[in-house]
Formats: C-alpha cells, structure tokens, sequence
C-alpha cells in the first residue's frame, strides 16, 4: 500500500514537472518551425549537431567561443550527448535538422519532469 501511494506521488509531481516545462509549448513550435527561447538553446542544438556528426566524440574546444582565439567547453556534455544519441537511435542524422531539433524540444522537458525521481530519493 505504501509503495503504491509512493508510486502514484512520485508519478504526479513527474507528470506535474513534464507538464510545467511544456508550459511554453506554444511559443516553441510556431508556423512548423522550432524557435527556441534565449540564446543557449542554440548554442547546445550547435553542439549536438557537432556531436552527431563525430559521434560519439565531443567537442571540447570551440573556436566560436572568445572569438578569434576559442576557448575550452567548459560545461560536461552528457545533455546534448543524450539528446545526439537519441536522435541517431530514432535514424536521425546531422542533415535532419527539423527533426533533431524538435526530438530535443520533446526531450527537454521530459528530462525536467525526470528529475523529480533522483531528486526525491536524494532527500
């Protein structure tokens, strides 16, 4: 009994998390394209695609970043090495990119609504 309570809890703070983070559906998906809001969307849909295209090597230098000289990544790449894997396991590839980038406006909030479970058995 417990267990199902915890179970059922659990389930709807996740679906509560998915549905919070799809709260900007509509401002994503516009006229059949995907618009992300902010600048960093872009930055790591640039890195998956890099990634799908030398898979399953990341970059770890960007010559983009602190223009002319480039700068180290700084930040670990498992998100858009998740988001890369994903897609090359549904067939996608780097030249789908209508595809790839709405699996990774899918997945977002998915993973968001996710984190509620390592979250809880961390407290």
């Amino acid at each position: 009994m417990r267990n199902t309570k915890l179970f059922f809890a659990l389930f709807s703070f996740v679906l509560a998390g998915v549905l919070i983070r799809s709260a900007t559906y509509s401002q994503v998906f516009i006229d059949g394209q995907v618009i992300f809001p902010g600048f960093d969307p872009y930055y790591h849909m640039r890195r998956i695609f890099q990634i799908m295209q030398d898979y399953p090597n990341a970059p770890y230098f960007d010559l983009f970043m602190n223009y002319p000289y480039g700068a180290a990544i700084i930040w670990p790449p498992l998100f858009d090495f998740f988001i890369a894997t994903v897609n090359m396991v549904l067939g996608y590839g780097p030249s789908d990119v209508r595809q790839v980038e709405t699996v990774a406006a899918f997945i977002t909030p998915v993973l968001g609504g996710l984190t509620v479970i390592p979250v809880y058995f961390a407290a």
